[in-house]
């Protein structure tokens, strides 16, 4: 007969245990653990121990019951019970979480884990307001403590506090300087702030101490874009594009996975095959656990499909111009058409007009994302369309829980997603050849007109302002480029500028950024040989006087290798013609799709050298630009860009064409609907 172990023997085997799980030796730990507890089967800290064990091997429904026994055991014990509910909240089981660190912090008002955790609880729940209030008296608690004032700066930011969310960033950083992840954060506060060249500054030091962080590279590059400084453009410009295939994994974090963003990648690169692995590498992070596609039939007992369109820009935005009128118009005999707003919310018309052009409109802004695709279940959708993409504000995780049975890319984001929870993307036989399909994760659908639908109700203001009043010469000839500044290259600046050159009495119109980008452009144009004076800038303004004085316009210039999108529709609308060079990316395509709908192929070009030589010869031939400028405006309504009653056809037939394929059981693939009249 074995006889019992003396208390030290006993004392010596939790040691060995713990020492065991400190090393990450989970077996062995698990085992040592198990052996103790046969001698000492109340220890509730030591059952607390193996729950953690199985909980980090992957069993939570048995850590779940040996942390109860450990509560149990020990009541009074507000560590264990935080470890209880740490558990719940890492199982997304929030509901379950909240009160037991309420009464942990009941016991213990000191644990301060127990109170940020609370607060990440309300933060999950969708109510920002308790959780900013919660993070603020936290932090005032434990002024010290940097990931409290972290955390109270991503509660402001989800709601849209920007200026409070970068407040609480600097504070978090300067109390934690180190920790990169914070400091990635506030950077990128800041440019959202639109302080750009204090991003700049911060992306800057990180890569001091982080040569090799992507993020912050690619940060950098970004803010250096919005103000078009394009210092070590090209060198930085390859350096992000090698990191596609190869990131390095000392830079891999939370946000980005190591990978330049995606939006920056179609800024830079006019290759498809670049594009689609940034999005798969950014997707990766942002749609880790997908939910598996179902078979499932469509719910029962109902004639109509159920579209839900889900967009933080249903606002002012170029989002909401471009589709308000398609959603105005969809057959309400055969849809029911839902909005799901998880965007700032802007007392405007465009908001407004928004609002009632849905069946339904829901605002989900103060929602979590698991919340909003819960939300979006209970609607019992057949249709869910991302208008996002990685678009800023973008959730794309919400379309990984798989809200609907079907989900379709559209319009927003120029491009693939790079993930498996989209199941079509909406496109033209132009912005996504069909050579160009296996760069999609999505299944293309091909309509037949351009893919972008166009508002025919768009207003005018009546008095456009006079060329005076724009700051533009009585007598030159006008140029322009209405884009974000962002989306100008060195090289399309190149061709800009020889441009100008050879059509001495001319100049351009660009749209007004920052006082440093004004500074940058100029200071450019002086580099090559063009007179600073040339550059003129057109300060923000209402969009019906942004378009109206399009009249002051003889021809815009389109860049590349990111087109002009919604800004080339507005020219086009105006009856200006623009001018593009055809690229092989989806943003590098649109121009050509719009042209081609208004049967334009003369303003078409396949290369630079013909790009630059078009733009001389239509600034030297007066006649042949007031021919143009004569059939845009002669055709503004009766071409396929702004016929948009029959774009509303050629999406509803696809809506329909994809769920009968569902309804069959089909697996989604490719849908070629070109051939439709």
């Amino acid at each position: 007969m074995r006889k019992p172990k003396s208390r030290q023997q006993v004392a010596q085997l939790r040691d060995k245990a713990i020492g065991l799980h400190r090393r990450g030796d989970l077996r062995g730990a698990q085992a040592a653990y198990v052996k103790y507890l046969k001698r000492a089967p109340h220890d509730g800290e030591v059952l607390g121990y193996l729950a953690i064990t199985r909980f980090e091997q992957g069993y939570p429904s048995a850590a779940l019951d040996l942390m109860q026994r450990a509560v149990n055991s020990t009541p009074n014990d507000a560590g264990l019970k935080f470890n209880y509910a740490t558990m719940l909240y890492k199982l997304q089981r929030f509901n379950e979480a909240e009160p037991i660190l309420k009464d942990c912090l009941q016991r213990d008002p000191e644990l301060d884990v127990a109170a940020m955790t609370l607060g990440l609880v309300l933060l999950e729940t969708g109510r920002l307001a308790e959780a900013i209030d919660h993070f603020t008296s936290a932090a005032k608690r434990w002024p010290k403590h940097a990931s409290m004032l972290f955390n109270l700066a991503i509660a402001f930011r989800r709601d849209y506090q920007f200026e409070n969310a970068e407040l609480a960033f600097q504070r978090a950083c300067a109390l934690a300087p180190t920790d990169i992840e914070f400091r990635l954060q506030f950077a990128k506060q800041l440019y959202r702030n639109k302080k750009f060249p204090a991003a700049i500054e911060q992306y800057s030091s990180i890569l001091k101490h982080q040569p090799e962080n992507v993020a912050a590279r690619s940060g950098l590059m970004l803010a250096r874009l919005r103000i078009c400084d394009w210092t070590n453009y090209q060198t930085e410009s390859e350096m992000l594009l090698a990191a596609l295939d190869h990131p390095p994994p000392e830079s891999r974090s939370q946000t980005n996975n190591g990978a330049p963003s995606p939006y920056l990648i179609t800024l830079i690169s006019g290759d498809a095959s670049a594009c689609f692995k940034a999005a798969r590498a950014a997707s990766q992070t942002l749609t880790s656990t997908t939910v598996p596609r179902t078979t499932s039939a469509r719910r029962a007992n109902t004639g109509k499909i159920r579209l839900a369109y889900v967009s933080a820009d249903f606002r002012e935005h170029a989002t909401a111009y471009l589709i308000s009128e398609l959603i105005e118009l969809h057959d309400r005999e055969k849809f029911e058409v839902v909005g799901i707003s998880y965007g700032p919310i802007e007392k405007t018309p465009m908001r407004q007009r928004m609002e009632t052009a849905f069946d339904k409109f829901v605002d989900v802004s103060n929602l979590s994302s698991p919340q909003i695709a819960h939300a979006m279940k209970q609607l019992e959708l057949d249709i869910a369309i991302d208008l996002q993409g990685f678009n800023q504000h973008n959730r794309m995780e919400i379309f990984a829980k798989r809200p609907a049975p079907i989900q379709v890319l559209y319009l927003g984001w120029p491009g693939t997603s790079g993930s498996a929870c989209y199941d079509y993307v909406l496109a033209d036989p132009i912005v996504i050849p069909r050579e160009n399909a296996h760069n999609f994760a999505e299944n293309p659908i091909w309509l037949p007109g351009p893919y972008q639908p166009n508002d025919r109700n768009r207003k005018v203001s009546e008095l456009p302002p006079t060329r005076a009043e724009c700051g533009l010469p009585d007598n030159a000839f006008v140029f322009s480029c209405f884009n974000n500044a962002f989306k100008i290259t060195p090289e399309i600046f190149d061709v800009w500028m020889r441009i100008l050159k050879a059509v001495p009495n001319s100049i351009l119109w660009l749209l007004d950024s920052t006082a440093e980008g004004r500074e940058n452009l100029r200071e450019a144009a002086v580099l090559r040989g063009v007179e600073p004076e040339r550059i003129v800038f057109a300060p923000r303004a209402s969009n019906p006087d942004h378009l109206a004085r399009h009249a002051h316009i003889d021809l815009v210039l389109d860049t590349l290798p990111y087109n002009a999108h919604t800004t080339a529709s507005d020219a086009l609308w105006m009856g200006i013609p623009i001018l593009t060079c055809t690229g092989s990316s989806f943003a590098g395509r649109v121009a050509t799709s719009l042209l081609t709908a208004c049967q334009l192929p003369e303003l078409i070009t396949a290369d630079i050298a013909a790009y630059k030589n078009t733009a001389v010869q239509l600034a030297h031939n007066p006649s042949a630009l007031r021919t143009l400028k004569s059939k845009l405006q002669s055709s503004r309504h009766t071409s396929a860009l702004f016929d948009t009653p029959r774009t509303v056809q050629h999406v509803e037939h696809a809506y329909a064409a994809i769920i009968s394929r569902h309804a069959n059981g089909e697996p989604p693939s490719p849908l070629d609907l070109s051939s439709l009249n």
